[in-house]
């Protein structure tokens, strides 16, 4: 028994370590944005003050692109079908090698790209995962990606546009957007997932956070720099 509570404890440090940001849906979402604020933050922001940082939930980053990686499946299915029928010729034929290339090279070719963009696709997105990181200071949005490693900042002052794209069940009755130019209201709600896409805008660049976990706080926290910083134009 003693082993199985050695097991418990280390399976539960190892959630709360791998899946920053992730807190418990029934707690009200000021306490889950206190929580994050008094947490070091994993990027570097200097002397500026921590508001938020998360990162995106492991399954749904790793299979945000499931249509396309189950699409190239399909074709690396059809292409080793290809090849096998098209060695199962040359061989009954006795013909030079070049000239059954359209039977045996081409669907060779097809099935490695195939599955880079399928199986290739989804193990790197995994791999990606391990270093994507969403921290935002009360000056500056950092976005961590890559592979290798690259840190983005966008400047909060050049933010315009913010938009909340809910996944699930209440994905098309809960989006929420808001912005200096295009506000059509306040937030939707993400439903019991909790998850969701936001889309920003900086001026002339554009990004969009993909899986994050709680999205809604995030949202609100973007909508309140957006509305503040209309009222100060305002004035």
């Amino acid at each position: 028994m003693r082993g199985w509570h050695v097991v418990a404890r280390i399976a539960i440090s190892f959630e709360r370590v791998c899946v920053l940001g992730r807190f418990t849906l029934d707690q009200p979402a000021q306490n889950r944005q206190s929580q994050v604020v008094q947490q070091q933050s994993v990027i570097d922001i200097g002397t500026e003050h921590l508001v938020w940082q998360g990162r995106p939930a492991p399954r749904c980053f790793t299979f945000r692109h499931w249509g396309r990686s189950l699409f190239w499946l399909a074709v690396f299915a059809f292409a080793g079908v290809w090849q096998w029928a098209g060695w199962v010729i040359y061989a009954d034929s006795g013909q030079a090698l070049w000239a059954m290339i359209p039977l045996v090279l081409l669907p060779l070719v097809l099935l490695l790209v195939a599955f880079c963009l399928s199986v290739g696709r989804v193990a790197r997105a995994r791999l990606e995962w391990e270093h994507v990181f969403y921290v935002l200071s009360a000056e500056n949005l950092r976005i961590q990606c890559g592979i290798p490693r690259r840190i983005i900042c966008f400047d909060l002052a050049e933010l315009s546009y913010v938009r909340l794209d809910p996944y699930g069940k209440d994905s098309k009755k809960g989006a929420g957007e808001n912005g200096n130019e295009k506000s059509k209201g306040t937030q939707g709600g993400c439903g019991r997932s909790g998850l969701g896409k936001i889309y920003l805008e900086f001026g002339s660049r554009r990004v969009a956070l993909s899986c994050v976990e709680h999205a809604e706080d995030l949202f609100e926290l973007l909508r309140r720099h957006i509305d503040a910083g209309a009222d100060a134009g305002a004035d």
